[in-house]
């Protein structure tokens, strides 16, 4: 999907910050409840849960482990610094490896410590697509497949993977101007449910709540570029006078 990832991850930094990203609930796409959902991935109170300082030295399992209490005790500075310390040392498998990239994400983003969460987060799509891969063939990697079939359902990785790459393109779509603006140039998306989850994320409408009131109508196959189908996403935005159009591709 991410044709020029890595030379995108240097200009997402920038824009990260405003956007809403968090695990998705199994739900309908078209539920306003649903798209509401899609709120920072924080606990609904804070704990703050004493915590010893980060030291060097430690076992990646230990950083890992620090990591998510200082997280959810919403120490996001001490945070970031556990799990940066615990992929340093490689010694995490690729499910420790997509937890620690997933919340050095939330942790950058929720605190506004730094431009790298949107490199966390490209380097938790490349990670979680790995093990999605390991799941679908079947094969015994660095860790036993029932381990990572568990991983992946417990931590919704599905959910989370859609929602990091919707979140890479909505945030490539900000910094370039006519990316998704043209049948010529779609998003490439996979499904109803990735199309509708970014334009949550990008916000196409130039108010808040006109974002959250607007009328969005896909339609689909309504032109074909080189033998590929494009969707047409028309979004009514409250106040305004003229519809917006953003155009969607297939992944491939």
């Amino acid at each position: 999907m991410h044709r020029l990832l890595a030379q995108r991850v240097v200009l997402f930094g920038t824009l990260m910050m405003g956007v809403s990203c968090a695990s998705v609930p199994a739900a309908s796409p078209q539920d306003r409840g649903y798209i509401a959902s899609l709120k920072a991935m924080q606990p609904a109170s804070p704990v703050h849960t004493p915590a010893e300082p980060v030291k060097a030295g430690g076992r990646a399992s230990d950083y890992l482990a620090l990591g998510l209490t200082f997280y959810n005790g919403n120490q996001k500075v001490e945070a970031v610094d556990a799990f940066q310390r615990a992929l340093e040392t490689g010694d995490l498998n690729n499910q420790g490896r997509a937890l620690a990239y997933w919340h050095l994400f939330l942790s950058y983003r929720d605190d506004k410590l730094s431009s790298q969460g949107a490199e966390a987060l490209a380097s938790f799509v490349t990670v979680s697509r790995l093990l999605m891969q390991q799941s679908v063939d079947k094969l015994d990697g660095e860790d036993l497949l029932e381990h990572v079939v568990t991983f992946i359902e417990r931590f919704d990785l599905r959910d989370r993977l859609m929602l990091a790459e919707v979140t890479l393109e909505a945030l490539w779509a900000h910094h370039d101007n006519g990316y998704g603006r043209s049948p010529d140039r779609p998003v490439l998306l996979g499904g109803a449910r990735a199309q509708r989850l970014f334009l949550h994320v990008f916000k196409p409408c130039t108010e808040e709540e006109s974002n959250e009131n607007a009328r969005v109508r896909i339609v689909k196959a309504v032109f074909t570029v080189n033998a590929q189908p494009i969707d047409e996403a028309k979004i009514s935005c409250p106040g305004q006078d003229k519809v917006v159009s953003l155009y969607f591709g297939e992944t491939r």
